[in-house]
């Protein structure tokens, strides 16, 4: 196999040659100290991940523009306090119906929109899986509200939110149809939903504003006959079930400090959706040795990767923190002990 049909494999929980391995997001830090003077395409190539990954969040395709030195505003008209790695919301522009009524959302067909989408389907076309990470409905509605605010507006001015999430929502299926008809394989729906100690909204809620929309993207988009993979930090047992019953073909990245023990996802939903993640970003790959490194992937894959369905990566992100040695111990040890049968 290649590595676009390995990734195709595990999707649709089928026993590839080996494990798959992908990562939607690594910083810079990282991979040029791993292959010094590397491109992220580049590197993805030569180190032998199977998936390349244009993602929304950092490849220029939302515009912005600075107001000082500490905060910028994008084209959703969110301001955000921009630091050395992370931009945060600080306020949105709706508050309102009557600001959802004077509200324009930006082009989800826009010149720049795809990043550098077209230029990794030019270069790993039938070779890599090609990956297109955006959001689906909850967080760019939450930026637009403030997040706080959002919240509190679900009891308050649930018609509000409901309005809010349909408007998103159909810019979300726009650009994934732009996504998908530009070269895409693979649509990763971001929306963190959950901290680490549960879901940031009940399942009552959950139900009512964010399933049916998120249902409705992921049909449109196997419709597209391209693959969804659902990401969300935090503990999602809450709302698991009702996750994967909106037909999503992948969750990703199984939060081990959130309490998702991929054991018992692969027990409860392995036959129903392939499991992407669960390496711990935070104390493991930052702090640990590539020793330590090696031996959770070893156990990982010999619990997540039985009869297949299984896609090795991060609990979240390969941060600048992440020590290069143990990111390169992470896939050595996934194309070595990853292969078929297991043993």
């Amino acid at each position: 196999m290649n590595s676009r049909e390995r990734v195709i494999a595990a999707l649709q929980r089928q026993i590839p040659d080996r494990v798959p391995i992908l990562e939607w997001f690594v910083h810079p830090k990282v991979y040029q100290t791993i292959l010094p003077g590397s491109t992220w395409p580049d590197f993805v190539e030569q180190i032998g991940l199977d998936a390349i990954v244009a993602h929304f969040m950092f490849e220029g395709t939302f515009k912005e523009e600075p107001l000082d030195e500490k905060t910028c505003i994008n084209e959703w008209g969110v301001t955000f306090g921009v630091t050395a790695e992370h931009k945060a919301p600080i306020e949105g522009p709706i508050k309102s119906l009557a600001d959802l009524r004077r509200y324009t959302p930006p082009d989800p067909y826009a010149p720049h929109r795809l990043g550098r989408l077209p230029d990794y389907v030019r270069r790993f076309k039938g070779e890599k899986a090609i990956v297109w990470c955006q959001r689906a409905e909850f967080m760019w509605a939450a930026e637009l509200c403030r997040l706080d605010d959002f919240l509190v507006f679900m009891v308050e001015q649930p018609r509000l939110v409901h309005e809010v999430l349909d408007m998103v929502n159909d810019f979300a299926i726009a650009l994934a149809r732009h996504a998908v008809h530009a070269g895409t394989e693979v649509i990763m729906l971001g929306d963190d939903i959950a901290y680490r100690s549960g879901p940031m909204v009940s399942p009552q809620m959950y139900d009512e504003f964010i399933r049916p929309r998120l249902a409705r993207i992921v049909r449109t988009i196997h419709d597209e006959g391209a693959f969804v993979v659902k990401h969300s930090d935090g503990n999602l047992w809450p709302i698991l079930d009702m996750i994967i019953s909106t037909g999503v073909d992948g969750i990703n990245p199984l939060e081990p400090v959130a309490g998702m023990d991929i054991g018992e996802v692969k027990r409860k939903y392995g036959d129903r959706v392939c499991l992407i993640g669960n390496i711990d970003c935070g104390d493991l790959l930052s702090c640990g040795t590539p020793e330590q490194v090696r031996r959770t992937v070893r156990e990982t894959i010999h619990i997540a990767g039985v009869n297949g369905g299984y896609i090795m990566s991060s609990s979240n992100t390969i941060h600048s923190s992440v020590k290069p040695e143990n990111y390169r111990a992470m896939i050595e040890e996934t194309h070595r002990a990853g292969v078929y049968p297991l043993v």
